[in-house]
């Protein structure tokens, strides 16, 4: 069967949608997607899920969380710079990092500043951070 990434954004998003609403989590979730049109679907669905665009570029992620109205961006820390997330915050738009592996990943991460930290190695990052 061929979906297109429409029928698939139905087909996925009725289930999450069920779930969060279940057990009232759509003031306490975060979902990242590379797919406007999936987060443009599940925000007229759940406008209350915090919802991150996960792009290609900072420049196209801020472009499109902007026009969709996301709550970020979610970007390989490889892929920002500093100045990059001072304008993501300037637009209030909360940015995530992954690509976050080894101590000096977790330094450069946390130099950049950002809202959030994805990675593997918690216990390191959260030493680092103290």
């Amino acid at each position: 069967m061929d979906l297109n990434i429409k029928d698939y954004s139905i087909i996925t998003l009725e289930p999450l949608i069920k779930l969060i609403q279940k057990h009232e989590l759509e003031d306490n979730i975060y979902i990242e997607s590379r797919s406007a049109e999936f987060l443009t679907i599940l925000k007229a669905k759940a406008p209350g899920c915090k919802l991150f665009i996960y792009p290609v570029s900072f420049e196209s992620g801020l472009e499109q969380a902007l026009s969709l109205g996301l709550f970020g961006i979610t970007i390989s820390t490889r892929d920002i710079t500093i100045d990059q997330i001072k304008i993501a915050d300037e637009n209030t738009l909360m940015v995530a990092l992954w690509n976050v592996h080894t101590e000096s990943d977790h330094i450069e991460a946390i130099n950049k500043n950002p809202d959030v930290i994805q990675t593997g190695n918690v216990k390191n990052l959260v030493k680092l951070i103290k």
